[in-house]
């Protein structure tokens, strides 16, 4: 392969133009393999919020709507601004965009700062392609997810601040940290103690683990002070009721509980090891072994905080999470480790290419071929040629363009053909199944009307709060906030259980609980929803207020009570006492609803 003038000599405008156009190119590589969506999984939770936010009268006595003050973020404050003059699909589209560019431009910042000069560039145009699949990580989130989240707009920060560590910039790293704590603090806090690790074993700036922590907190002090006047983390007591930690092990145990992982998760987790080990064995980088060993501090408290001694604030700071950042170092530093051992004319290395190979696998959950996978990287990391090349391979410019097409091509190819799941490019509410009755109830329904629909977990129906803007008496997906405050779980499991008429809450003395309440509990509640009668939801409408009733158009049985709407995938009814009045609201004519005679 050809060598080229390094990236040094391609300087000002010109530099910053190619800069620019490669990571363009990324960034719109990216979207094509991961795709985008709105208004679907988190967003049920988090529109809502902001919703709240630009109205604080919004749907006031929704359970899921008042835990808000028990989710501390200025996310949704610092939107209120823009949501306002912007619609929010567009302003979630500009947003995503901009924090996937600025993810690609972290990985490359650690690629420069871990590497030496004449290989860092190479390494920074070559890191981020190494990560354009978004692959699950061992807590069960992905590396970046094709939504915007506040988790994800803090991911570009924090890996600037991540190179600013290993650049032994300390205190401009604890600033980017302290920032990104006003919008994501769990992740912000892992980072941080990833940082102040490091900083804490370089001797020559030992100083910066007292003085930098307080940048850190004067940065997060607008978010830190609101936490406590509210008491924010004071939701649930220590030691947890035996609900809650049921509750926790069903919805969220696969990203807080390792005894309930399955085999992939610990795949996800051993791969950017494996990786970093053959890495570093090239090129030896002590902020990066520093971080290596901070977040299996962070893993081993996280294990023990939850497994055993069960105590909340360790569930809540999420500190398994921190294991999704190894993948981001795994890129920065293997791309070096692809430059050392890509063939070149006269040198039979052959090791480059299978290395790109095998990452290019490890990011699909091939179930069958990951211990496979793990073999080939370990052989990798054995067999690794530990003689430095004189001078490091470096890319060119077309090579990497060409890199980051064929990897668009393949995992493409990959996920539509083999996996057959190809991603969804979705940034439009009105695309979502359902929104047709979404727009009706928002256009039809009284304000204070509580609806009872199908408590789905993934489906973007749950998602009704904000698309009909009317409260709803709950589904699986507002499990998530549960883990934050004792009293909503209450609430949660007496409306759950009383949707589906059944106990889904108990737990199995074998098996993972985790799979169970991601695979089998969904399918338990609905089909007992799908079984309720009119004498159901008359009790759903004296215990929790319900006005309304939604069920699927085919698969439910059909209810006693005055039908109001129907489409080709929901009905909905509304609900009167025994005896009440039979007849229907008008719904108008519209082409996507019918009024019933």
């Amino acid at each position: 392969m050809k060598t080229e003038a390094g990236l040094s000599e391609v300087m000002g405008l010109r530099g910053q133009a190619i800069w620019f156009g490669a990571l363009s190119l990324l960034v719109a590589a990216w979207f094509v393999i991961n795709g985008y969506q709105f208004g679907v999984y988190d967003h049920a939770i988090h529109l809502p919020y902001l919703l709240r936010e630009l109205d604080p009268s919004f749907l006031k006595g929704d359970p899921l709507v008042d835990a808000y003050a028990h989710h501390p973020s200025l996310f949704w404050k610092l939107q209120a601004p823009f949501a306002s003059v912007l619609p929010v699909e567009t302003l979630y589209l500009l947003i995503h965009v901009l924090s996937v560019g600025a993810m690609m431009a972290g990985t490359a910042a650690i690629a420069r700062a871990v590497l030496p000069k004449e290989a860092g560039p190479w390494a920074a145009l070559l890191a981020p392609c190494l990560i354009l699949l978004s692959k699950p990580t061992a807590a069960a989130v992905h590396m970046m997810d094709p939504l915007v989240l506040n988790r994800t707009v803090v991911l570009g920060p924090l890996l600037f601040a991540l190179a600013q560590g290993i650049r032994q910039r300390y205190h401009t790293a604890f600033l980017l940290i302290g920032l990104a704590f006003l919008v994501h603090p769990t992740s912000a806090v892992q980072v941080a103690f990833m940082v102040w690790f490091a900083a804490l074993l370089d001797r020559e700036h030992r100083r910066a683990a007292l003085t930098g922590p307080l940048v850190c907190l004067a940065a997060a002090s607008p978010l830190l002070v609101s936490m406590l006047v509210h008491r924010a983390a004071a939701g649930v007591p220590f030691p947890p009721p035996a609900e809650w930690i049921a509750v926790t092990r069903l919805t969220v145990g696969l990203h807080h509980y390792p005894s309930e992982w399955p085999f992939p998760s610990w795949f996800f987790l051993m791969a950017p090891l494996l990786l970093l080990a053959g890495a570093l064995r090239f090129q030896r980088s002590r902020p990066v072994e520093h971080y290596m060993v901070a977040v299996g501090i962070l893993f081993l408290g996280g294990s023990l905080g939850t497994e055993w001694i069960q105590f909340p604030t360790a569930l809540h700071m999420h500190l398994l999470q921190s294991t999704r950042f190894l993948s981001f170092l795994a890129a920065a530093c293997t791309a070096r480790w692809i430059l050392e051992t890509w063939p070149v004319q006269g040198e039979p290395r052959r090791a480059g290419l299978s290395l790109a190979i095998a990452v290019v696998l490890t990011q699909f959950s091939f179930t069958m071929m990951l211990p496979v996978l793990f073999i080939w990287l370990l052989v990798l990391v054995l067999r690794a040629p530990m003689k430095k090349r004189e001078s490091p391979v470096r890319l060119s410019l077309a090579t990497v363009a060409l890199l980051v097409l064929v990897l668009s091509g393949v995992t493409t190819v990959v996920r539509r053909l083999v996996l057959r799941s190809p991603p969804a490019m979705q940034p439009q509410f009105s695309q979502l199944k359902g929104a047709r009755l979404m727009d009706w109830s928002r256009d039809h329904l009284p304000q204070d009307a509580v609806v009872a629909i199908p408590p789905y977990l993934l489906e973007p129906l749950t998602s009704f709060r904000y698309g009909a803007r009317r409260s709803i008496v709950g589904t699986l997906k507002d499990g998530g906030e549960a883990s934050f405050s004792m009293a909503f779980t209450t609430q949660w499991m007496q409306r759950i259980e009383a949707l589906c008429d059944c106990k889904p809450f108990e737990l199995s003395p074998t098996g993972s609980n985790a799979l169970r309440g991601v695979m089998q509990m969904p399918d338990m509640v609905l089909a007992g929803y799908r079984q309720a009668d009119a004498t159901r939801f008359r009790m759903l409408a004296t215990r929790f207020g319900a006005t309304h009733a939604v069920i699927e158009a085919t698969g439910s049985r059909p209810l006693e009570l005055p039908l109001e709407y129907e489409d080709d995938e929901y009905k909905v009814y509304r609900i009167t006492p025994p005896g009440g009045s039979g007849e229907p609201a008008s719904v108008g004519n519209t082409p996507t609803s019918q009024q019933v005679p």
